[in-house]
């Protein structure tokens, strides 16, 4: 009984110990289970989370944060937390962690850049903890990295997206504002503001009523409050402002509603300044007008046709002047001419391809009447004028019928003076037979040079029929033959070389040139050469400025002889004809003898 009585408290004891040691076992295994748990969430999370001890060493990383770097777990656990932070962060991150440290904060958050394993950076989201023991001794630190680089990416496109708007809107040609429910200005651009005259300061909240001229004050309040009820009113339309300088513009509003969360109604307005548009449009209306006047009421007749040929338009003129009007799509040249101009409408066909505007001086129309047309293409078609040149026409042929008589006896006379010289020449030449005195012959001879240097001139004149414009290169040349010839020296004794290149004289110039040209030849001829066997004469014209020319002639001869020198009082005939004829043309006259003569002769011919 006793030992029954002892035994109970030690069963009991041993009972509770067991069941302590069961408890525990119990407790254990519930707290390895929340800790596997644990882990397990941790692991499976999807935001990284990981520890480092307080050199910054990584201690754990759950699988999250090995993804989001690209280290495996086994990597990360021999790397360091700032192995892999950008370079830029690494400071800012040093400095908040030694002040959990030091307990001056007890957890910090912050923004920063990991350079993963395959070198891209990523932006993360960073809480940092520092768990210490019951002494509050820091024990390791716990960090939970959140990837935010999408968001990173959404929200610097949004402030692309906002700043890109706002440089819109800023930069716009076009005055855009906000107005509210009370009719007060909310925003404004610069635009708007050159446009009205005051600063963004001056107009926010502000009435814009009070810049509304006082025409378009009631159209403008009406229409605003119509929008504002969401009734339907034009998308465009115009109203005339007041500036600070008082002055009238005219601006077009395209507006539209706009709603806040509160449900708060604004109004987005977007302007063009139209005033001087609208001048233009005014001015291009009356210009159309005077355009639409002038093509009406133009005397000459006007018909325009498309690119087909087909008539589109005509005007007065037309419907006045010709008995068989055109029907609008008549084809012209086809539908719409007479018998002698259908052949045209290949010709307007052509003008419209090539886009090139033809004239035809003479067109028939019938057998009494006749006009001049000019079809002038333009993209689109082409506009063909007439004007009806009949009287002008039958003048025109009574003229050439006079032209032609007058023509036929100026040949005549030009081909009797001709015949005339020569008959002088003749009998001269028969004269000078009888003349024994050296000097008398001579002076025949230069006489008959004289007249035919004439004679070849009306006979130039009698060969081209064209009075006013004598090739002077080919008659001086024909002219120096002739001299060469009448003295009877070989070419290879004489050379004269002929200059004159695309110079053209009226007989009232070449005459009295040629006549010059004649004189100082024969005088070289006759003077300079008695004791050279081969000589050179040399002839030249020049022009100077716009109706000035430059005569020379020169020779390589002995020169004049003494008496001959003073030509402004010169004895010998030839020499006395030369300054004559140089009064004439109103010229000048030099000379000079240096290895030969030399003549300088300047003249105008206007």
């Amino acid at each position: 009984m006793n030992e029954t009585v002892v035994l109970v408290p030690a069963i009991e004891n041993a009972l509770k110990l067991k069941r302590q040691k069961e408890e525990k076992k119990q407790t254990e295994k519930a707290f390895r289970e929340s800790e596997e748990k644990l882990r397990m969430t941790i692991d499976n999370s999807p935001i990284g989370v990981c520890t480092t001890d307080l050199n910054r060493n990584i201690l754990t990383v759950n699988s999250a944060y090995c993804k989001m770097l690209g280290y495996s777990r086994e990597e990360l656990l021999k790397m360091s937390f700032m192995d892999f932070t950008h370079p830029d962060d690494k400071q800012k991150n040093a400095d908040l962690y030694k002040k959990i440290v030091k307990g001056e904060i007890t957890f910090f958050d912050m923004e920063k850049r990991y350079i993963r394993k395959d070198g891209k950076t990523i932006h993360v989201f960073l809480r940092s903890n520092l768990v210490r023991d019951d002494q509050d001794n820091p024990l390791f630190e716990i960090a939970v990295v959140e990837d935010v680089t999408e968001r990173k990416k959404a929200e610097e496109a949004l402030k692309e997206s906002e700043e890109k708007f706002r440089s819109v809107v800023e930069n716009s040609h076009e005055g855009i504002f906000i107005v509210d429910n009370a009719y007060k200005f909310s925003y404004v651009n610069d635009e708007f503001c050159k446009m009205i005259g005051y600063s963004r300061k001056y107009l926010i909240g502000v009435d814009f009523r009070q810049f509304l001229e006082k025409k378009s004050k009631t159209m403008v309040a009406e229409r605003y409050k119509k929008r504002q009820l969401g009734e339907e009113i034009p998308n465009r339309y115009g109203f005339d402002i007041v500036t600070n300088k008082g002055e009238i513009r005219t601006l077009e509003i395209s507006a539209s509603i706009l709603k806040n969360t509160s449900g708060t109604v604004s109004t987005v307005g977007q302007v063009l300044d139209v005033t001087e548009r609208n001048k233009n449009l005014k001015s291009l209306q009356e210009h159309d007008a005077l355009n639409n006047a002038l093509f009406e009421y133009n005397p000459i007749e006007t018909i325009v046709v498309n690119n087909k040929g087909e008539i589109m338009q005509v005007n007065k003129a037309v419907k006045t002047n010709r008995s068989r009007l055109p029907k609008s799509g008549n084809i012209m040249y086809k539908d719409f001419a007479s018998k002698y101009s259908i052949d045209m409408f290949e010709e307007l066909m052509e003008c419209i391809k090539t886009g090139k505007i033809k004239v035809f001086p003479e067109i028939k129309y019938r057998e009494d009447r006749y006009y001049n047309a000019t079809i002038a293409p333009f993209p689109q078609g082409a506009i063909i004028t007439a004007q009806d040149i009949t009287k002008q026409k039958l003048a025109q042929d009574e003229i050439n019928r006079s032209l032609q008589e007058k023509e036929v006896l100026l040949n005549e006379i030009h081909h009797r003076v001709k015949n005339n010289m020569q008959i002088i020449t003749s009998l001269l030449k028969l004269q000078s037979q009888n003349i024994k005195d050296k000097r008398s012959l001579e002076l025949f001879q230069n006489s008959q040079n004289r007249v035919r240097s004439m004679a070849l001139i009306h006979e130039k004149l009698y060969r081209t029929k064209d009075f006013s414009n004598i090739d002077f290169g080919e008659y001086i040349r024909g002219l120096t033959t002739q001299l060469l010839i009448s003295y009877h020296i070989l070419p290879s004794q004489i050379k004269i070389d002929v200059n004159i290149k695309d110079i053209v004289f009226n007989i009232n110039v070449a005459i009295p040139c040629g006549l010059i040209i004649n004189e100082l030849v024969t005088n070289s001829l006759n003077h300079a050469f008695s004791n050279c066997r081969e000589g050179k004469i040399k002839i030249t014209i020049t022009k100077k400025g716009t109706n000035g020319y430059l005569l020379v002639v020169k020779d390589n001869g002995k020169g004049l002889p003494p008496e001959a020198t003073e030509l402004e009082d010169p004895t010998t005939l030839g020499l006395q004809l030369v300054s004559s004829l140089v009064s004439q043309l109103k010229g000048t006259l030099q000379y000079q003898f240096k290895e030969g003569a030399i003549f300088s002769i300047e003249f105008g011919t206007s």
